[in-house]
Parts: C-alpha cells; structure tokens; sequence
C-alpha cells in the first residue's frame, strides 16, 4: 500500500508541528528555570525585576 503525496506532506506536516511543540515546551521549562533561580537569586528586589522584564521581553 502506497501513500498519496497530500497523505505524505499531511504527515510531514503532523511531525513538523509535534517537533515545533516540542521546543515550545523545552523553552517553556528552560526559562521558567531561569525565572525561578533569578527570584533565589541574592541581587536586589529590583535588580530581580529589570532582568526578568529584560529577559521575557526577547
């Protein structure tokens, strides 16, 4: 049994958007790692704030 072209570019495109979601997720945790050592970390409240604001901005 052979796949049309549309069956195949419908399953590249399905595993396209799988990996896609996949690094979404990984940025997700990696950043929300970063926020919560920043809030551990000992520079001032401010200082805490500015690189948050920095950080989520890009």
């Amino acid at each position: 049994m052979t796949i049309s072209d549309s069956e195949a570019a419908y399953v590249e495109k399905v595993r396209n958007d799988r990996d896609d979601a996949r690094g979404e997720a990984w940025r997700l945790k990696v950043l929300l790692e970063e926020i919560k050592l920043t809030l551990r970390n000992d520079w001032p409240a401010d200082a805490k704030v500015q690189w948050l604001i920095e950080r989520l901005e890009v």
